[in-house]
C-alpha cells in the first residue's frame, strides 16, 4: 500500500518507497507477534532438554555414566547436554 503522492520516478524516489514499504511490513509483523503473544503462543524452536531430562542427566553422571552415553541414551547432542549440566 503506497502512498498515493510518493515520486517514485527517481532512484531516490524509488528507495523511499522501499523504506515505506519495509516499515509497514515492520508493523504488521509486531502485530502479528503481539496478537500470537496475546493467545499464548511462544515462538521460536522447543527446547529438547525438558526438566525431567535434566535431572535424570543429573542422577546418571551422579552415578558414574559419560556425558557422551547420558547425550545417546536421551537423544540430544552433547553440546546440549553440556550447556545444562555445567
Amino acid at each position: 500500500m503506497r502512498p498515493s503522492n510518493a515520486d517514485d520516478s527517481g532512484a531516490c524516489g524509488y528507495r523511499a518507497v522501499q523504506i515505506i514499504e519495509r516499515n509497514l511490513i515492520r508493523e504488521r509483523t509486531a502485530a502479528g507477534l503481539a496478537a500470537a503473544k496475546a493467545r499464548g503462543r511462544v515462538g521460536g524452536r522447543p527446547a529438547k532438554m525438558t526438566p525431567k531430562k535434566i535431572k535424570q542427566a543429573k542422577v546418571m553422571r551422579d552415578n558414574g555414566m559419560t556425558q557422551v552415553e547420558i547425550a545417546e541414551i536421551l537423544d540430544v547432542g552433547r553440546t546440549t547436554l553440556y550447556r545444562h549440566l555445567k
